[in-house]
């Protein structure tokens, strides 16, 4: 019965949902805790903590959704654009977004340089405290160091998140966005940006929004979401296995510092002529607007 409404109620639809998710599945697993008798900050039970994590992931960015493509498609596969990728397309992306880390990097120390001017120093220190539990969190998880733990960490930061966050940020509203405005790169950067902001971690937001930017040009040129889905992925795991080995101390590589340490201008301009490079034998060769 949405099927026919304009982009912009379509996004008004969204966003409620989204905020219906949020609150049902906080209050519901509060709810479940406070019955079994759980203390509320979870930080002393790593189960807890990776239950709410996939709980409130799979009510967010995979029930939602789910219900929206119900409501403004009969068909969930063709709405969303799922096709079949190609070994080549898998293997491009794979080896693209290994090459990307040194950049991300960059632009990570970049977003570091902004400097808040005194009046702001109350939004600092809240967004710095945001910035800080995240990586309390992380940092939980990947205290165990166990091959069990290296399961759980990559199905709740990279499976959930390449598959939930693709289908409301690019399957969504990079998708109702584009029609609204009727310009796919103002959807794209729209997005970008809505997928930052929503992960509430400001001193990484430019390296993020640049990467939902990506994501939604993979979307674009392939045509097909599971292509960013693949992207997403494989960015999340790279990260996930570097954390788990350097805190299982198998290796003395911090993923943050690769293509930003001293004497490492080689490697930048390496990334750089290389990403170029994987661009121009890409296996996009025609683009697919996705209106």
């Amino acid at each position: 019965m949405f099927a026919h409404i304009s982009a912009w109620k379509q996004f008004v639809v969204v966003v409620f949902l989204l905020l219906v998710a949020f609150f049902l599945s906080s209050t519901l697993f509060y709810v479940i805790a406070s019955m079994r008798g759980v203390s509320q900050t979870f930080s002393s039970d790593i189960n807890w903590l990776r239950f709410l994590q996939a709980f409130q992931s799979l009510m967010v960015f995979v029930l939602v959704p789910i219900v929206a493509g119900r409501m403004f498609s009969f068909n969930i596969k063709s709405y969303y654009i799922f096709r079949k990728p190609t070994a080549a397309q898998i293997l491009w992306v794979i080896v693209l977004m290994s090459s990307l880390i040194p950049l991300i990097n960059i632009s990570l120390q970049l977003n570091k340089l902004v400097v808040f001017p005194e009046s702001m120093q109350s939004l600092y220190t809240w967004m710095l405290q945001l910035e800080q539990q995240a990586t309390d969190v992380l940092q939980f998880f990947f205290s165990d160091t166990s091959v069990l733990g290296l399961v759980f960490s990559l199905f709740i930061i990279a499976v959930i998140p390449a598959i939930g966050e693709e289908l409301v940020f690019r399957g969504l509203l990079q998708k109702i966005l584009t029609q609204w405005t009727k310009n796919a790169h103002i959807g794209i950067w729209i997005s970008a940006f809505l997928f930052s902001f929503i992960h509430f971690q400001f001193f990484g937001f430019l390296p993020r929004m640049l990467l939902g930017a990506f994501f939604g040009y993979l979307f674009l040129w392939s045509g097909n979401l599971l292509i960013p889905m693949v992207a997403h992925f494989v960015n999340n795991a790279i990260g996930v296995t570097m954390y788990w080995l350097y805190y299982k101390n198998s290796i003395d590589i911090n993923i943050d510092t690769i293509g930003v340490e001293e004497h490492s201008m080689i490697l930048t301009i390496f990334s750089i002529i290389f990403v170029g490079l994987l661009f121009y034998f890409s296996p996009f060769r025609t683009k697919n607007p996705v209106a």
